[in-house]
């Protein structure tokens, strides 16, 4: 006998209330699961804006930087942004990008920015033959200066960042040229018979020290810049070169194989009281002064490549600051000696122009050109 019932009326109307407070709860499931990844959408999406507005930011000087709020454009406008500029210490702005969801919901994006202001001048092919050209010091608005047909390279800054001296082969041999950093004033300086090159201001920007070859070695002399008052200063039976003139006293660091290997010594600007500061097997050239006076900055091959390295005026505390698989030289200091700007042939092209701390840390690149980009010089 079957005792089976069918159900009764009662059982088939719970039966599809069940059905549909089910139908209910996944619908209102999915319409939950939907404004969660509308709202993971919006979040994904203003964190790619935000890193977008970091990078657009951070590349311009600082003095460009200025709290602004507004919206992101198409297919972004509902988006908006916010910049906030504020001061972390004496030397370092603190930067904030802030992107806004439609529904007002927040991603920040925090970074830190030198102070560091002053104008870079540095050597580059990136037109040929060669030119000087000018940037600010976090590598925005680069302008060449020269473009005179001829090649013109190894750029110094004047302290005040007025004036610079540079190397032209404008008349057949490579001479030192003057001019404003606003191209007027340009005038030759040296008439050397061999040419001449490595110029350097002295703190009062009215004395420019540079190489040219006498009987037969590299010698450093000194001109005025009105091209009188021409000076034998080392006057040796040997190369010496890579003069650069601290900002403080006007003595000179430069390089000099009198011993049998490419040292550096000092001397003041008369040429006097001549002392080796650098001993060790490789080349130790380009020196450069910080601001107070305290160090030197320097390439040296004693580690193999080019690497830079800092010590005391002395020759003491001899620190390597770069440690990279690649070339780097030139160094030069910030004009507040808190950073050094340099040249190295890492990253994707045949040299490029970097800044770092002075303690070797934070590395920065400034040019990224398919050329040559050296001899870097910061001036204010």
């Amino acid at each position: 006998m079957n005792n089976k019932k069918g159900m009764t009326l009662v059982e088939l109307i719970v039966a599809m209330a069940i059905f549909a407070v089910c139908i209910v709860i996944m619908i209102q499931l999915i319409i939950g699961g939907m404004a969660g990844l509308k709202k993971s959408r919006d979040l994904t999406n203003a964190a790619y804006l935000a890193q977008q507005k970091m990078e657009e930011v951070i590349y311009q000087s600082i003095d460009y930087i200025n709290n602004e709020e507004g919206n992101f454009l198409s297919p972004y406008q509902n988006y908006k942004y916010r910049v906030e500029l504020s001061d972390y210490s004496k030397k370092l702005k603190q930067i904030k990008i802030t992107a806004i969801t439609p529904q007002n919901k927040e991603i920040s994006l925090l970074t830190l920015k030198r102070a560091t202001g002053g104008k870079i001048a540095f050597w580059s092919t990136r037109e040929s033959p060669g030119d000087v050209f000018l940037m600010n010091s976090d590598g925005t608005e680069q302008r060449k200066i020269t473009g005179n047909g001829a090649i013109n390279k190894d750029p110094a800054l004047s302290s005040d960042g007025k004036l610079i001296a540079f190397v032209s082969t404008l008349d057949g041999k490579p001479q030192i040229y003057i001019m404003g950093t606003d191209g007027s004033g340009f005038k030759q300086l040296t008439h050397e018979p061999f040419g001449a090159q490595g110029p350097s201001f002295s703190p009062d920007g009215k004395t420019v020290v540079y190489t040219t070859y006498d009987n037969g070695y590299s010698q450093i002399f000194s001109i005025n810049i009105y091209g009188t008052g021409r000076r034998n200063l080392t006057n040796t039976m040997s190369h010496e070169g890579s003069p650069s003139v601290s900002p403080v006293d006007g003595s000179i660091a430069f390089t000099s194989t009198r011993d049998g290997d490419m040292e550096i010594y000092t001397m003041d600007i008369s040429g006097g009281s001549q002392r080796r500061l650098t001993y060790s097997p490789g080349w130790d050239t380009n020196p450069n002064f910080s601001p107070d006076g305290d160090k030197i900055a320097f390439m040296s091959t004693r580690g193999g490549l080019p690497q830079i390295y800092s010590m005391d005026i002395d020759g003491g505390n001899v620190t390597r600051l770069t440690s990279a698989g690649s070339c780097n030289s030139d160094p030069c200091y910030s004009p507040d000696g808190t950073q050094i700007v340099f040249w190295s042939t890492r990253g994707d092209s045949p040299a490029d122009i970097y800044v770092m701390n002075t303690d070797g840390s934070c590395s920065l690149r400034l040019t990224k050109a398919s050329a040559l980009n050296k001899k870097p010089s910061w001036g204010k």
